[in-house]
């Protein structure tokens, strides 16, 4: 299994109790599963972040609903965009989430509750990777 010790770090991360930082090390290991099985089917590897794709490229309903959802929760996040400015989280650019603009330091952005949205979505797709054997 390719970068197993990654993922094997960014599990442990999982199981923060922060949920910034376990949706974080959630999209982490979930995009390296995922550009892993995607080489072992002959693709090339994929320096994009657009875990939304490769998860609707498994042509799994369930999947492809999950997508859709985690699009939602995360069109809801608010960060700081390259220009300094506020936006939300690409769902095509997971990594955007590290900028996020929480409501403790930016009033009237990004609640606990919209981060914990996107982390159980994610948690729900882990779930069905697993079941796709491309997660274990």
């Amino acid at each position: 299994m390719p970068h197993a010790y990654n993922r094997t770090a960014f599990q442990s991360g999982r199981m923060s109790t922060n949920p910034l930082l376990s949706l974080y090390c959630s999209f982490v290991v979930v995009e390296l599963a995922l550009k892993d099985a995607r080489v072992a089917a002959s693709a090339q590897w994929d320096r994009s972040h657009d875990v939304l794709l490769w998860i609707t490229e498994i042509q799994d309903p369930v999947l492809n609903s999950l997508a859709t959802q985690l699009a939602t929760a995360l069109a809801g996040i608010k960060c700081t965009l390259k220009d300094g400015t506020e936006g939300t989280v690409s769902p095509r650019m997971y990594p955007s989430v590290r900028y996020l603009r929480h409501e403790s330091d930016f009033a009237g952005t990004t609640t606990e509750a919209e981060i914990q949205s996107a982390l159980t979505v994610m948690q729900e797709i882990e779930a069905e990777l697993k079941r796709h054997g491309v997660l274990q």
